[in-house]
């Protein structure tokens, strides 16, 4: 998927992590996370969300917070509504 990033969207990316997510290999998603940071895969606020639940998954809610941090820098509104991963 990464090598064809220019016909996919943000929204097939979190699909995957998603489906990553479910199959709770957390791991694997800050993993992707990271590369898609470094091949400038753009990242919306959902995205983040999933890096935020399994990093508090993982007992890494230092981190979970920093990623919030990135969250509201980029301006994101927070939703409340109950996860569904």
């Amino acid at each position: 998927m990464v090598h064809i990033r220019s016909h996919l969207s943000v929204i097939d990316f979190c699909q995957l992590l998603c489906a990553i997510a479910k199959m709770k290999q957390y791991s694997t998603i800050i993993s992707l996370f990271r590369e898609f940071r470094e091949l400038e895969i753009p990242i919306d606020g959902y995205t983040l969300v999933i890096l935020i639940n399994c990093l508090c998954r993982m007992n890494r809610v230092d981190y979970g917070f920093a990623v919030l941090g990135i969250f509201f820098k980029c301006g994101y509104k927070v939703d409340v509504r109950p996860s569904t991963l």
